[in-house]
């Protein structure tokens, strides 16, 4: 009987030790996001997070799809297909009126005065 209850106590301190450590390890791990890009986005943005290693830093592997039409890549953005992206203003806001739609803004920036401001989503 004893040997039969020292079993359950290890059986279950290794249930328990797994229930600890499985969310650390699944934390740790890398996570790969689909970032639509329209061709017009300057490419200062590629640049910057590679030159302050954003991504590697923050475990991201980032999976650039490029879009040549930026009401396809918002679609795509409201579909799921991909989970962020990277548009000038006015896409957006055509979108978004056009649609009824809402969207989060993480950052803006002004890249180039020639195009309206560009924006990741």
């Amino acid at each position: 009987m004893i040997k039969l209850l020292n079993i359950v106590i290890i059986i279950l301190a290794i249930i328990l030790v797994g229930i600890i450590v499985y969310p650390q390890w699944k934390e740790s791990r890398p996570v790969t996001v689909r970032i639509g890009c329209d061709s017009t986005v300057g490419s200062i943005v590629f640049v910057g997070t590679q030159e302050k290693q954003f991504f590697k830093n923050e475990r991201v592997i980032p999976e650039f799809v490029f879009y040549s039409d930026p009401q396809l890549m918002l679609e795509a953005l409201a579909t799921g297909k991909i989970e962020c992206a990277i548009t000038p203003w006015s896409a957006l806001l055509k979108k978004v009126d056009t649609s009824q739609d809402s969207f989060k803004v993480i950052t803006s920036g002004e890249f180039r005065t020639s195009i309206p401001i560009d924006a990741i989503f």
